[in-house]
């Protein structure tokens, strides 16, 4: 059921909370004067159950519009309407209750009103869970094929980005190779800007004859 806004939730969760109160303090009180006349026992039924079912409800009441207004606070304060907004509103409300008790009342109220709200939570939380319906058994089976086609048009694009991302990673860097070849066959060698000089290879001429006359 969806929940009523926060300024119409207050009078709401009132009318629920003595209405709850209402029907357990007339089941409770209508067994107890059932058993405690056996004699007249209708007699003993309404007259508990008139004196003590609406003492009840008012206190389901105040409970509820205490729980409300302190709920909607905190959802204007904090502005998000979660878990955390009801278990605090359980536990302020419990402790707010039973204040003619002392400090120490308070303190167990309030621990006691937070525990309880915090496994209130707990269960809604799982049974929602558990209850709710596989959202792929409410789609007819035009969606259910266009849902899958979807999923197959995912995963080839992702495919393909995959492969263009490999393609790219193993490309040889041409220039950056060559580089490194140059510098590999230019390692060990004595690079010089002096030209050689040329040999004289030029044949004497003269033979003997020529070397003796010099000397």
């Amino acid at each position: 059921m969806e929940e009523e806004p926060c300024p119409q939730r207050i009078p709401f969760d009132s009318g629920v909370a003595f209405s709850l109160g209402v029907v357990l303090g007339s089941t409770w009180n209508a067994i107890k004067g059932f058993r405690e006349h056996p004699t007249q026992r209708w007699y003993g039924v309404k007259k508990l159950v008139r004196r003590n079912a609406p003492r009840l409800g008012g206190n389901f009441a105040a409970w509820g519009t205490l729980f409300s207004i302190s709920e909607c606070s905190l959802v204007g304060i904090r502005g998000k309407d979660d878990w955390m907004n009801r278990v605090a509103s359980g536990a302020f409300t419990s402790g707010a209750l039973a204040i003619r008790g002392g400090k120490g009342a308070m303190l167990r109220g309030g621990i006691v009103g937070g525990v309880l709200l915090g496994l209130i939570e707990g269960v809604s939380y799982c049974m929602s869970r558990y209850m709710s319906p596989d959202p792929a058994m409410m789609m007819t089976e035009e969606q259910k094929q266009q849902q899958y086609e979807a999923e197959v048009r995912r995963r080839a694009a992702q495919v393909a980005a995959n492969e263009d991302s490999n393609v790219q990673f193993n490309t040889p860097n041409i220039s950056s190779e060559a580089e490194e070849d140059v510098n590999f066959s230019d390692h060990g060698v004595e690079m010089t800007t002096d030209q050689p000089e040329p040999a004289n290879n030029k044949p004497s001429r003269g033979g003997l004859f020529a070397r003796r006359s010099s000397w």
